[in-house]
């Protein structure tokens, strides 16, 4: 479990890499639009994971390509931003960049509820704990009043 420190200083980096990015994207990064999804610090702070987001843009390229320019710069990156938090920390945590795979898992998982949930409107029956519940729940309330003796 994170410390409150170690989110703060996750959020500002996390800020902070974000602006860096937007405003170094044409010159540095080949124009990619990048969004900084995620920052994971280690609790020593030393390791910055930093988690993007590319918005696929065909003129552009890959997010692949993306992510490797940004891994490329990302010196010019630790060192602009030790300028900017670097009253924040006594050592600079070192960045690691890796491609945020959250929306397409997303979708991914999406789909697949999508899928179940046409498969149950065309049976009739949905599936699931809810109505599992509610079966269980009505056998017992059965099983209950049948014990009672009618008044």
């Amino acid at each position: 479990m994170a410390g409150i420190r170690q989110e703060r200083l996750a959020a500002l980096l996390q800020k902070e890499i974000g602006s860096l990015l937007q405003q170094e994207s044409s010159l540095r990064f080949g124009g990619h639009f990048i969004t900084v999804t995620t920052v994971r610090l280690t609790p020593d702070l030393s390791l910055a994971r930093v988690y993007l987001s590319f918005m696929p843009i065909a003129s552009v390229g890959k997010p692949e390509e993306g992510l490797a320019l940004v891994q490329a710069e990302g010196f010019f990156i630790r060192k602009k931003l030790a300028g900017k938090v670097g009253k924040h920390l006594r050592k600079m945590p070192e960045l690691r960049f890796f491609l945020d795979d959250s929306l397409d898992h997303y979708e991914e998982i999406d789909g697949l509820l999508k899928g179940e949930l046409n498969r149950s409107r065309h049976t009739g029956q949905t599936e699931g704990p809810n109505n599992k519940m509610k079966s269980v729940i009505g056998r017992r309330a059965k099983r209950h009043c049948r014990n009672k003796p009618a008044v």
